[in-house]
């Protein structure tokens, strides 16, 4: 039996039939590439690669795509040229990940219209860095967070539909381990 959220990420795929997903290659980024395939989404996927990923994630991510046979757009960004990614504030990772989302964004804009979509999901708390509540001011959705899924769901509702990402270890960006 599906849960409610199950349903309502479903449902959101299905009314949002064009979407734009930020890629990591990750549990969650996996999961919401896999739902909006099975529901026929036409799902155009972005992988912003930084200095702050290590090589390994984005062969992941190209491996992943291919196998979903979903379209995968490599985007490059200096992050470390940015002052204030650079000071590692506490604010960090919601200014990275506006940045990045706001790369995404604006290449998905480019590409034709659709909406964008992120892998947060609703056990995403605060930790060294500020809770990412979305990026509200881009109009992100975060369909995970939004639908009460937890990361022990997807990883459950992930293993279950065979996915090899369902154990995949948390991998947080290089700056998360330096001390703010």
């Amino acid at each position: 039996m599906l849960s409610e959220g199950l349903y309502n990420l479903r449902d959101f795929f299905i009314g949002n039939p064009k979407v734009a997903l930020c890629f990591t290659g990750g549990v969650n980024s996996t999961y919401l590439l896999y739902v909006g395939k099975q529901c026929g989404a036409n799902i155009k996927a972005y992988y912003v690669k930084t200095a702050l990923q290590p090589q390994f994630e984005l062969d992941n991510a190209l491996c992943l795509a291919k196998k979903f046979h979903a379209s995968l757009t490599v985007l490059e960004a200096d992050f470390l040229s940015d002052d204030i990614i650079v000071e590692n504030q506490l604010d960090r990772c919601y200014y990275c990940k506006n940045k990045l989302l706001s790369i995404i964004k604006k290449q998905a804009e480019k590409d034709g219209p659709r909406v964008v979509v992120e892998g947060s999901n609703a056990s995403d708390k605060s930790g060294r860095c500020l809770e990412i509540l979305g990026v509200p001011e881009l109009q992100v959705h975060s369909p995970l967070k939004e639908f009460g899924i937890t990361k022990t769901k997807v990883r459950m509702l992930s293993k279950k539909a065979g996915l090899l990402t369902w154990d995949k270890p948390v991998y947080s960006c290089l700056a998360a381990h330096i001390p703010s």
